[in-house]
């Protein structure tokens, strides 16, 4: 069985974007994906597949948040240089 489309963007084997912009762009589309998926296997009963889902968002959320960390502590030393 192949991955639908739409969940290919919340795979976690894919790679990350390296600029700031589009990687905050995939790491939320991840999440929105997921958070639709989440809704569409509570209503399907599929309790497995659902925690797995939970668990990618998860993942997604703390990807997000390291790098939400590191693009602030790049944004800090940009304006102490200047």
């Amino acid at each position: 069985m192949t991955m639908p489309r739409h969940l290919r963007l919340a795979d976690t084997r894919r790679s990350v974007p390296a600029h700031p912009g589009a990687r905050q762009d995939a790491i939320e589309t991840a999440l929105h994906v997921l958070g639709e998926e989440d809704r569409r296997l509570e209503q399907l009963g599929l309790d497995d597949a659902r925690t797995r889902c939970r668990d990618a968002r998860r993942f997604w959320g703390f990807v997000g948040a390291l790098y939400t960390l590191a693009d602030a502590d790049t944004a800090v030393d940009w304006k102490e240089a200047a």
